[in-house]
């Protein structure tokens, strides 16, 4: 028997079988009775397929991950492979059935795809398989060692950094491993002196606070900024940042290791699109990188390759019409009524009914107080003096609370009358005012749908939610319009608010031509609505079939950075 790396139980059936279904997959068969190696650690390189494997030595486990590839395709047996092959797995993105339950005679969970994790109770690499090696290396009965890192890939990263937070992590997993906000606190480096914190960056005279926890700490001058604006990267040093936290902070990697996935905005300019590849591969020396428009995965997310994607999110609100995976330009609406509209008429409502907008930061204690009371805190003493744009930060986070927890979307076009006779909701501030808020709740939801309800705003030029998806599917080709009413696509945390869909759904039920069968699709799940487009890019990304999609270091190097208008469309 030849080739492969077998799990030890008992007799031996063959070698890991690739997944039909799923090319970048292998099966791992019923166990192998094949000498045991006591090895509490051990790096080796494996074809492309294979990423990863958890291996359970003896009381422990060891985790393996390819440092290396092998001179040449590594030898598997000419006579076909086994037709059956005891097997189970874990699918983190749900396209495949659920495994078979463990048994006494069935091996547990084997997760696969582009981490595959084999769990086995010993090691053995067969006589064949070891002659594929480099020669000269160490194969004693200690670890294996020596083996020379050649780049082999050792898991792809996806980055989805959007407007209001950036989402990071491998593919093939069903969450980021990172996700903080966009927005970064800056500070001249002759003023910042002290500790330096866990997420500070300096830079050229500058310190960069990113992450949560950096940019909470109140510091004297320091200002907020984001390096997007109208979802396209403008500030490239701030960006480098944010990029240099996350390899170090989250994926604690070495970015040459990793190829890199990352969305980008469907408007997105071909002078960023070079240039953002050009840094990726000067600058972070990655193996391999690909751009994705950010409404492409969403539909890939949620199992469509067509389908009209209503993306919601903190400065805009878009309609973009997908079809076989590409996006249409000339279909795409966007609209400003969005989260942050929707924090400006949260504010203006405090105004309206004298409430102080605290945050916890300047607070050092509060005492109870009844409902309508004013309130009875505490202020910090010797707070330093903080910028205007860094207050305005804290206080946004605040009413981004209330938003949340408070306001509801009408499920019909709202009424005064009807909105006085819903239930209120108890809501208390950080400095511990509270009260109840009635028809607020939904007034304030309802310029989303309906900006002529909004003061200060002119209805005529403004879209709500609902004419935006119409407007953006008839603006598409006559023949395309029934996939794009049957696979309406929500999603953005600003979709979020309760109601929403529900209300979507009505407007746009009225408004679909007799003809055409609607069918909206929005995930239940907090988590994936907001994520969509990172599950969709780990979903891509750890797919067999689309390995040959990357643009290769020696492809850049050959075609230069305009190579990613060719590849990435």
């Amino acid at each position: 028997m030849s080739g492969g790396v077998y799990g030890g139980g008992e007799r031996a059936s063959g070698p890991c079988v690739p997944n039909p279904r799923h090319p970048s997959e292998l099966w791992a068969p019923r166990g192998l009775s094949p000498p045991r190696m006591n090895w509490s650690s051990l790096r080796l390189g494996f074809p492309p397929p294979l990423r990863s494997v958890l291996v359970r030595t003896g009381p422990n486990l060891s985790t393996l991950q390819p440092t290396s590839t092998w001179p040449r395709p590594l030898p598997f047996p000419s006579g076909g492979w086994p037709e059956q092959g005891q097997w189970a797995r874990r699918d983190p993105g749900g396209m495949m059935p659920p495994p078979p339950v463990p048994g006494p005679q069935t091996p547990g969970p084997v997760p696969t795809g582009s981490r595959l994790v084999l769990k086995v109770a010993s090691l053995w690499l067969c006589p064949d398989f070891l002659s594929e090696l480099p020669s000269g290396k160490n194969f004693g009965g200690g670890p294996l060692t020596g083996l020379s890192p050649l780049t082999d890939e050792v898991g792809a990263l996806v980055f989805d950094i959007g407007s209001f937070s950036v989402r990071a992590g491998y593919a093939g997993e069903d969450c980021p491993k990172a996700d903080f906000p966009t927005t970064v606190g800056l500070l001249a480096a002759e003023e910042g002196g002290g500790l330096e914190l866990e997420g500070d960056k300096e830079k050229k005279g500058k310190i960069f606070h990113i992450d949560t926890n950096a940019l909470h700490v109140p510091r004297d001058g320091a200002e907020v900024m984001s390096p997007l604006k109208n979802g396209m990267i403008e500030d490239w040093e701030c960006f480098r940042a944010i990029l240099d936290h996350t390899y170090s902070k989250h994926v604690k990697s070495e970015p040459n290791l990793h190829p890199v996935l990352m969305s980008e905005a469907p408007w997105n300019t071909r002078a960023k699109r070079e240039k953002l590849t050009e840094l990726m591969f000067e600058q972070y020396n990655i193996p391999a990188f690909f751009l994705c428009k950010t409404a492409v995965l969403t539909a890939f997310a949620n199992g469509r390759s067509t389908g009209l994607v209503l993306d919601s999110g903190a400065t805009h609100t878009t309609a973009i019409p997908v079809h076989d995976g590409y996006v249409l330009q000339q279909g795409i609406v966007k609209s400003p009524l969005a989260g942050d509209f929707i924090s400006m008429q949260c504010r203006e409502l405090f105004q309206e009914m004298a409430i102080d907008i605290i945050p916890p930061y300047m607070i050092a204690a509060k005492e109870p107080v009844r409902e309508g009371a004013p309130p009875n805190w505490k202020k910090k003493e010797k707070l330093p003096q903080v910028s205007k744009s860094w207050h305005n930060y804290m206080c946004n986070e605040v009413i981004q609370d209330f938003q949340a927890s408070v306001l509801q979307v009408s499920d019909s076009p709202y009424d005064e009358q009807v909105a006085a006779q819903m239930p209120t909701v108890h809501y208390e501030m950080p400095n511990g005012y509270n009260t109840d808020y009635g028809a607020e709740r939904l007034r304030i939801p309802e310029g989303l749908f309906d900006p002529s309800n909004v003061k200060g705003l002119s209805g005529n030029t403004m879209l709500g939610v609902g004419h935006v998806v119409t407007t953006s599917i008839g603006m598409c080709d006559i023949d395309i319009r029934p996939g794009l009413y049957g696979s309406v696509i929500v999603t953005g945390g600003n979709t979020l608010l309760q109601g929403f869909t529900d209300r979507l759904n009505r407007e746009l039920s009225q408004k679909t031509p007799p003809s055409m069968r609607l069918k909206l699709i929005a995930s239940n799940s907090t988590m994936e609505r907001k994520f969509s487009p990172w599950i969709g890019g780990s979903i891509l990304a750890s797919l067999g079939t689309f390995q040959q999609m990357w643009i290769s270091k020696q492809e850049y190097e050959e075609g230069g950075k305009q190579c990613v208008e060719r590849k990435c469309p």
